[in-house]
């Protein structure tokens, strides 16, 4: 993916436990605004409403935006991870 590429795809998570699991879609993107390191950018979405977006950050995920709790944030950051894994084969 380049500064100019926007790739969306669709991961199933489970954000309420014990409920059925999520589908999210996905808008990737690199953030070409961080000019030193390039930043992919994830911006997540739930019925077609942004809910959070994540960054990779040193083997773990952050949240710049949105409210979802820790769990929540890794489920969906290792659910990106095994799509470009999948991806890549």
């Amino acid at each position: 993916m380049t500064g100019n590429e926007v790739e969306m795809f669709t991961i199933r998570v489970d954000i309420n436990p014990g409920l059925e699991p999520q589908e999210l879609s996905i808008k990737a993107y690199c953030d070409t605004r961080a000019v030193i390191n390039r930043l992919f950018v994830f911006e997540i979405l739930l019925q077609g409403k942004a809910i959070a977006i994540l960054v990779p950050a040193e083997g773990s995920w952050c949240q710049l935006e949105g409210k979802l709790g820790p769990p929540v944030v890794r489920r969906i950051g290792g659910a990106i991870e095994e799509y470009y894994d999948l991806a890549d084969q």
